[in-house]
């Protein structure tokens, strides 16, 4: 039912750990990691022979739970300390099986975040040479996004990119299902990168045209 989505109400027992695929066989079906728009997204990325790592982990928060804190995921297999990836090697993949409201401590996530160091906000992290996460947060402008939406709802981001819970003040569960999907081959056919305008909008191509020619004026009057 709505408050106990594939049966993983409780996640202990057989649900525990990497083992929600075992729980809930359903997940690989077409409503959710065999959707044709999952797979079509997912190549995109990571290029037609991704695979899903067999790490994956239910988060469910109920009515007390506080905010966590800001925070990238570690590399499930690798040393902590393994380096971070511009480029997006590896995906992670949330499932949100119940709709899902700003008073039901939804996911929050930092766009651009990925190219930040470190592995949280907490002080100790920055291991005295790290910048600190306010530091970065103030050089490099982003928006916080609150994931809410419907039930079936899928989100796609970069692994590397922060993210945290917030406080839950609801009496409906929110669950959230977390798979990984890495890449063994560059994508193909992707083509050039999408603009990506600053956050002011940046300048238009007639002004920059215009700085181009008042620069050249100014070189000759030289």
């Amino acid at each position: 039912g709505r408050r106990d989505p594939y049966g993983l109400r409780q996640l202990d027992g057989d649900a525990a750990g990497n083992n929600l695929l075992h729980a809930a066989p359903a997940l690989r079906g077409p409503a959710f990691l065999e959707s044709p728009h999952l797979v079509a997204t997912l190549t995109r990325l990571l290029g037609p022979e991704y695979r899903l790592h067999p790490h994956c982990r239910g988060h469910l928060r109920k009515r007390g739970a506080k905010t966590s804190m800001w925070h990238v995921d570690a590399y499930k297999g690798l040393p902590w300390c393994s380096g971070r990836l511009h480029e997006p090697h590896w995906c992670m993949v949330m499932y949100y099986p119940q709709d899902t409201t700003p008073e039901m401590g939804p996911t929050q996530l930092l766009p651009g975040t990925q190219f930040y160091r470190g592995d949280s906000d907490r002080a100790h992290y920055s291991r005295g040479h790290i910048p600190s996460f306010g530091e970065q947060l103030a050089g490099w402008a982003t928006c916080v996004h609150t994931v809410t939406g419907p039930a079936g709802t899928v989100v796609v981001m970069h692994y590397d990119l922060w993210h945290r819970a917030l406080a839950a003040a609801s009496d409906a569960p929110r669950l959230m299902l977390k798979f990984v999907a890495w890449r063994t081959t560059p994508p193909s056919g992707t083509g050039p990168p999408p603009p990506w305008p600053l956050a002011d909008g940046g300048a238009s191509e007639e002004e920059e045209a215009r700085q181009a020619a008042a620069a050249e004026e100014e070189e000759e009057e030289k």
